[in-house]
């Protein structure tokens, strides 16, 4: 791709479905800094910035963090086309997930619309493609933000959290929020 086609942060936004905010903020962090900025110094993206772009919503839309995109985009050993063939590969992966949990949703919709004529629903059917782990590891990582936002905010009327353990052994700790009166 040559880039000679050049964009402005609002076409980027535009064309892309974030906020400017959100590529103000991709710059700040060096994550997508523009090939150049006007004498004005306003943002001038290219062909080639709308690519890693691509790469940095693609990795968001597989659970990367920002940080781990942007060493992999860095990283010298980079291949676009071999990464593009393995999330095109990851990506279909999810569509049969998908796909898998809506059968789930009509084995549902079937059993309590009565339409398994006396034949007892299948259970197992209820939970064809769905990964608990993935809402686990989601929980623990909200959790953990929660906790550092309400270090930064203790003042009046911040929000505490509550740490403790359940009564019975091998249980996680839980986290409870509270607003004072």
């Amino acid at each position: 791709m040559t880039g000679s086609r050049t964009y402005q942060v609002k076409d980027v936004a535009r064309i892309a479905g974030v906020s400017v905010r959100t590529l103000h903020h991709y710059d700040a962090i060096g994550l997508l800094v523009p090939q150049r900025r006007t004498a004005a110094g306003y943002r001038v993206y290219t062909d080639a910035d709308l690519l890693r772009l691509q790469q940095v919503l693609i990795g968001r839309e597989l659970g990367l963090s920002l940080e781990e995109i942007r060493r992999s985009l860095d990283d010298p050993r980079f291949d676009r086309m071999a990464t593009l063939l393995d999330q095109r590969e990851r990506l279909r992966a999810r569509v049969q997930q998908t796909e898998a949990m809506i059968r789930a949703v009509d084995a549902a919709l079937a059993g309590l619309e009565g339409d398994q004529e006396d034949a007892e629903m299948n259970m197992e059917d209820l939970f064809q493609g769905f990964d608990p782990s993935g809402y686990e590891d989601e929980a623990r990582r909200r959790g953990a933000r929660r906790t550092r936002s309400s270090k930064r905010n203790n003042g009046p009327g911040a929000t505490r959290q509550m740490t403790g353990r359940l009564s019975r052994p091998n249980r996680r700790p839980f986290t409870m929020t509270r607003t004072p009166p």
